[in-house]
């Protein structure tokens, strides 16, 4: 990803990153589980001083599908905004959920909460409905 903003704005980012999964259900119908994953490393621009600071992510989610119809989620995220500060990182995790009443319409929701910062939880619930 790269980003060409004025500092106002968010400034500028550039951010490299490597994602992938595994489905062992592919290979065993007994394991319907998928495992996600995702690092992203990169540089941005810090609010005041628009110095460069190195900047980190990192994702992982394991789905389970216990039945049709239903998608059961647990979640951990990390991010470390600024490699020179201390303490600045945030670590969450999260449990969700997608149910698919029918076809073309789902409910998904998820809870997260932070450890180690006070950042807190949040939580969000979306109903999608598509042609």
């Amino acid at each position: 990803m790269v980003r060409r903003r004025d500092l106002v704005d968010g400034g500028d980012t550039t951010v490299a990153g490597l994602m992938g999964s595994f489905n062992p259900w592919f290979y065993n119908d007994s394991l319907p589980i998928t495992l996600m994953a995702e690092y992203d490393v990169g540089w941005r621009q810090r609010e005041l001083s628009g110095q460069k600071a190195r900047y980190q992510a990192a994702y992982a989610e394991l789905d389970f599908l216990p039945f049709n119809g239903i998608n059961l989620r647990l979640k951990y995220d990390f991010t470390d905004p600024d490699a020179d500060l201390r303490d600045d990182q945030t670590y969450r995790v999260g449990v969700g959920f997608d149910l698919y009443f029918m076809p073309n319409l789902a409910l998904t929701g998820q809870f997260r909460t932070a450890f180690a910062t006070s950042q807190g939880a949040d939580g969000l619930f979306i109903v999608r409905a598509w042609l």
